[in-house]
């Protein structure tokens, strides 16, 4: 308690300030479908190329339904290797996420599909999100039609 002499800003500031926080943990799946694609060879080798690419489609987070996008780049040799780029997901209340995404290709054996996993980094948000931080993971894999199936999990820390 202050002494009455203090002056009244030396009180308050004497009191020790409480940040409060909300984890929250928000699985996640989503289809995409891609919406720009380019790649090109790297030098002569054939089974090494360098992409970028936009997907959009939807996602249904923590139980509700959401638009989800990300753009980024691929780097594979011979159907292997790394992605990494951005991922969006906006809400119905104009609440959004966006992060950052870096992860791995595993090439299969048919060559027919591609699996991936990848975590998730400098999270942030908007609307109830706002001054959000984090990260997760996802995994995944390309569908019929250039699609991409994913599931995967988003740890927030909103501040209250």
């Amino acid at each position: 308690m202050c002494v009455t002499r203090l002056p009244l800003i030396a009180c308050l500031l004497a009191v020790p300030l409480t940040v409060h926080a909300e984890e929250l943990r928000l699985p996640y799946t989503a289809e995409t479908k891609p919406i720009a694609m380019q790649t090109h060879p790297v030098g002569s080798d054939t089974g090494h190329v360098l992409g970028v690419a936009a997907f959009d489609g939807t996602a249904r987070v923590d139980g509700e339904d959401a638009q989800h996008g990300y753009a980024g780049q691929i780097e594979l040799t011979d159907g292997a290797g790394t992605i990494r780029g951005y991922a969006h997901w906006s809400f119905d209340d104009g609440s959004s996420i966006t992060a950052r995404y870096e992860g791995i290709v595993y090439a299969a054996s048919d060559n027919s599909k591609i699996d991936f996993e990848a975590t998730w980094q400098e999270v942030q948000g908007s609307g109830r999100y706002d001054g959000a931080s984090g990260s997760g993971v996802f995994s995944g894999k390309r569908i019929e039609g250039g699609k991409t199936r994913i599931a995967g999990e988003l740890n927030l820390t909103v501040p209250d």
